[in-house]
Formats: structure tokens, C-alpha cells, sequence
């Protein structure tokens, strides 16, 4: 709240609303990242904004994927790792909530070998390969991919490694030893071409992890040879219809 009413304050002063598409926070621990979305490239100066906020609030501007201007990496803690993540990385919105949702995803993991699909900014990863696993992270998006890469740097995670690609080919690439699988997808789930290849694997256990229940449902019949042992319900999303769950599957 003391943010949002200094930068609407800005917005208005400096005639922005054109200018702009929308602006994003986020907190990381004790520091908030503060994203101005443009429409199309512009100078804007932040040097008042910058001054009145104070150091626990880092300033960048994006236009499309891109960073044009402002903080480049965003050091944290992370569920006990240390992090140097771009600022556009996805993360789970809930810190608390999201601890109980990884601590179910470590105890429902059978045999040694996990490979995480969708393995983003790479924290899940690495919270499996501190409590002993060797894991496997796959990830399309390069900047998460350079995120995942350097967390497994700065914690010297050597039972992880990650790969830069699609589900889909990297998957029958990794071996035909998988114990256990997990997906965390985006909302629009996965592509009928990871569902095609997830069913021709060999499996202990597969763990699906989803914020889109009709994606969830949908994605289950696709790949068609798998049976749900359990579902968990996570209050992700405070006072909102939306959940987080964790199912886990065998085959």
C-alpha cells in the first residue's frame, strides 16, 4: 500500500497512463521489485520516484519480454537457496503457502531420479536436490533456464542438472531411468505433444502440479495411462476461487 500510493502519484504527475500498460509488484522477503510495463519505448525518469521509495524497492522498465532499463538480477532467499533471479522470473506468489506445497511434493517422490518439467527459475529443483534427490530440470524459457543455472551455481548443487528445451524432445533424451516425474505447467497446461510423450514413459510415480484444474483434467485424459492416488488442495491465491493443486499419478 505504501508503494502503490506514491506510484500512482507518479503515474498521474508525469501524464504515464499512454505511456504505460500496466505496472507489477512483486516482494521477495524484505525487498519489493516494482516492473513499469510500456507500451511502446519512451525515456521516463524514476529519479524522484527512486528517492522517495527508498532502497527496499528496486525500479526496471520492460517493453514485451525485454528489460530496457533499470535492475538486471534480483538476489533472495529462497526456501533456504540463494537466488539471483532476472526480475521477470516466475515465481509462486505465496511464500508460505508455496513451502507446504513443495515440502508435499519432496515426501510424495519415490526411488532417487526426478525430472521436473516446467522447472522454471529452477527453486523447486533445487529444494529436491537438497533433501538428496538427483534431478533433472527441464525448462523452455532461456531466461529461467540462466536462473536455474546460476541458483545451482551459488548453492553448489551438483545432483542437479538442467537442461534448455522442450518437454516434449528432451524428455526420451533424459534416460529410461525416471522414478519419479513431475510437471508444473502454466495455466494453459501441456501441449498435446508432452502428453503423447509422458504416456510412452516408464514411471514409479508422476506428480502433477497445477493452478488450472480444467487443464489439469485435461492433461490426465490426454496422456491416458495413468491412475490419480491422491489430490491436495493449496490455498494459493487468499480470498480468490483459485487453488493450487498436487496430484499425484502411477501408471
Amino acid at each position: 500500500d505504501y508503494a502503490i500510493k506514491y506510484i500512482k502519484n507518479f503515474i498521474r504527475g508525469n501524464n504515464l497512463y499512454s505511456k504505460l500498460s500496466n505496472v507489477v509488484l512483486r516482494e521477495e522477503n524484505d525487498f519489493c521489485t516494482i516492473e513499469f510495463v510500456q507500451r511502446k519505448k519512451c525515456e521516463i525518469d524514476y529519479q524522484g520516484l527512486r528517492l522517495v521509495l527508498g532502497e527496499k524497492y528496486g525500479i526496471f522498465e520492460s517493453f514485451g519480454n525485454e528489460i530496457i532499463r533499470g535492475m538486471r538480477t534480483l538476489c533472495t532467499d529462497e526456501m533456504g537457496l540463494q537466488c539471483e533471479f532476472s526480475p521477470q522470473s516466475f515465481h509462486q506468489v505465496n511464500i508460505g503457502v508455496c513451502k507446504l506445497l513443495y515440502d508435499k511434493t519432496v515426501k510424495s517422490v519415490v526411488g532417487k531420479n526426478v525430472v521436473n518439467c516446467y522447472s522454471g527459475a529452477g527453486v523447486l529443483s533445487g529444494v529436491l536436490e537438497k533433501a538428496g534427490f538427483n534431478v533433472t530440470g527441464i525448462e523452455l524459457g532461456q531466461t529461467e533456464h540462466n536462473d536455474a543455472q546460476r541458483l545451482k551455481e551459488l548453492n553448489c548443487l551438483n545432483r542437479l542438472h538442467n537442461i534448455c528445451g522442450d518437454a516434449a524432445e528432451m524428455l526420451p533424451k533424459v534416460g529410461e531411468k525416471i522414478d519419479t516425474l513431475i510437471v508444473d505447467p502454466p495455466r494453459r497446461g501441456m501441449s498435446k505433444d508432452v502428453c503423447a510423450t509422458i504416456a510412452k514413459l516408464n514411471f514409479k510415480r508422476m506428480i502433477y502440479i497445477s493452478c488450472n484444474s480444467s487443464t489439469l483434467v485435461r492433461d490426465i485424459q490426454r496422456i491416458g495411462n495413468v491412475k490419480v492416488e491422491s489430490a491436495t488442495l493449496f490455498d494459493m491465491f487468499a480470498r480468490t476461487g483459485e487453488y493450487e493443486t498436487l496430484v499425484t499419478l502411477k501408471k
